[in-house]
């Protein structure tokens, strides 16, 4: 593909990679078998305003073999996933049906000291697992399993709120029942239907001027414009 031709996101994405070409992917990881680390780069012009700028950070043999991939890089998000060690060394050995994954834990931390250095370059949020982003607010569910002690907090329910006399108000059900149950009795209904004022006296004599007004205009418009 021609130079100049990728968008901003995909041109970012493509750059990040040779980087990571020459600096972090040219340290071997020394073992059984010797890998390097590799961040992959858009293979489109464009990325949709960064939404596909995905970038998979892989582990790769030197001589040939499987590739692992251990994280992701979202450019739009300036953000950098790292696999935890145990779920990686899973995945590898149930696709591929053996008994020894090629990289040891320790390895493994120095690969995530390695790359977290790389994208703190650049402004990267690195994190390795589910971990919570630093200053992200927890949900409730997330505050319930930080303080499984408090059983309110445990089961999400809002506590309720004590009155003057240090008692718990009932709750809005409650309330309702109660209310519900409760029929007004006819003497009730009776002195509520006598408080309502009755219409004054200058009202009703107005409306019928008013009345009368209109039907003397309609007979005048009639002889007017009748015949």
């Amino acid at each position: 593909m021609e130079d100049g031709k990728f968008t901003v996101y995909a041109g970012k994405s493509v750059a990040l990679a040779e980087v990571f070409k020459y600096t972090v992917g040219k340290e071997p990881i020394l073992g059984p078998v010797i890998c390097r680390l590799e961040l992959s780069a858009p293979t489109e012009e464009s990325t949709d305003g960064g939404r596909l700028a995905m970038q998979h950070m892989s582990i790769v043999p030197e001589g040939g073999g499987p590739t692992v991939v251990i994280g992701t890089a979202y450019q739009l998000d300036r953000l950098a996933e790292l696999r935890p060690y145990a779920a990686v060394a899973d995945t590898y050995r149930k696709r591929f049906r053996t008994s020894s994954f090629p990289i040891t834990p320790n390895q493994y931390d120095e690969m995530a000291r390695r790359l977290k250095g790389f994208f703190d370059q650049f402004d990267f949020q690195f994190t390795v697992g589910e971990a919570t982003l630093p200053g992200a607010r927890p949900t409730l569910g997330e505050a319930a399993r930080m303080n499984p002690t408090d059983p309110a907090h445990a089961s999400g329910a809002v506590p309720a709120r004590p009155t003057a006399a240090g008692t718990a108000r009932p709750t809005t059900s409650a309330r309702i029942a109660r209310t519900a149950k409760r029929v007004p009795a006819r003497d009730e209904i009776a002195a509520a239907e006598s408080t309502v004022p009755a219409r004054s006296h200058k009202a009703v004599l107005a409306i019928v001027v008013a009345a009368l007004a209109a039907l003397v205009a309609a007979v005048a418009a009639y002889f007017l414009f009748g015949k």
